[in-house]
């Protein structure tokens, strides 16, 4: 299993400031992307995460991380 963590995407949530972080735990890219996109995430083409290989195996889970802006 691998995190995949994408700093900063346009679209994580419907909130008025819907841009934000993500956090994957998956397999692989796919997955990772399949499982965010179930959560509302929206991807573009250059968005690239970063990796990093687990040592035990877990279970997949998905954090969004919303920007809270300035309200």
């Amino acid at each position: 299993m691998k995190v995949f963590v994408w700093e900063y995407l346009s679209h994580v949530s419907d909130n008025y400031h819907e841009g934000g972080g993500c956090a994957v735990v998956a397999e692989d890219l796919e997955n990772a992307k399949a499982i965010a996109m179930e959560k509302g995430v929206q991807f573009e083409e250059n968005d690239e995460p970063v990796v990093y290989e687990l040592k035990d195996s877990v279970e997949s889970k998905v954090f969004i991380f919303p920007d809270a802006g300035c309200c």
